[in-house]
């Protein structure tokens, strides 16, 4: 399990990984995520969350281990990246919403917390594949980390051809994209709108 939490005096420290993701690199994200989160924390005096490509370093005042509502590091991180494409709105948009909301029950009902899946979309104007990944720390209870992965998922702001779009906090994360980001197999295969449905489901 690529997760970790410890307290040094009165302070909070709390690191997980993606799952798909060997040792040795979550080594060398959290190594690097530590040493940002500290400078932050020196300044801020309160605490510092670093959110990097497959690792989340947090150190707090505050205890982090459960999932507290309304709690100062219960901040929203995001990324939006964009391709000269067109895309029909509506579809893309409820496609993209339809597998958060089943990758998001497949992370909280996991043992790992972890889900990865895919949606087909095919329109008139174009075919494609959305790609998605959702995370959360693996002590939280699965009520705690649906309800964590549902606010993500509730946070998503697609716009005009948005193609890849992360949302993170400190206890979950998701992520989805036209690409495959994440290493192996979806665990989730959601076909297109009237296509047979061979896939696997929660």
């Amino acid at each position: 399990m690529l997760f970790a939490g410890s307290q040094i005096g009165d302070v909070h420290a709390l690191a997980q990984c993606r799952q798909d993701f060997t040792a040795s690199a979550c080594k060398m994200c959290i190594a690097g995520g530590l040493r940002d989160a500290v400078k932050v924390l020196c300044e801020s005096r309160k605490g510092a969350v670093v959110f990097l490509e497959i690792c989340t370093v947090a150190y707090s005042h505050q205890e982090l281990l459960q999932y507290p509502t309304g709690n100062e590091l219960d901040i929203t991180a995001s990324k939006r990246d964009f391709l000269p494409i067109i895309l029909e709105t509506e579809p893309f948009n409820t496609s993209v919403r339809e597998l958060a909301r089943a990758v998001a029950r497949m992370a909280a009902t996991s043992p790992a917390h972890f889900g990865t899946g895919e949606k087909k979309v095919v329109q008139a104007q174009y075919r494609l594949t959305i790609y998605a990944l959702g995370q959360c720390m693996p002590n939280l209870s699965d009520k705690d980390c649906e309800i964590c992965l549902t606010d993500l998922v509730y946070a998503i702001d697609i716009g005009v051809d948005m193609t890849t779009g992360r949302v993170a906090k400190v206890w979950c994360s998701y992520r989805f994209s036209l690409y495959k980001f994440f290493r192996g197999k979806p665990a989730l295969v959601i076909p297109a709108e009237g296509e047979i449905d061979n896939s696997k489901h929660i």
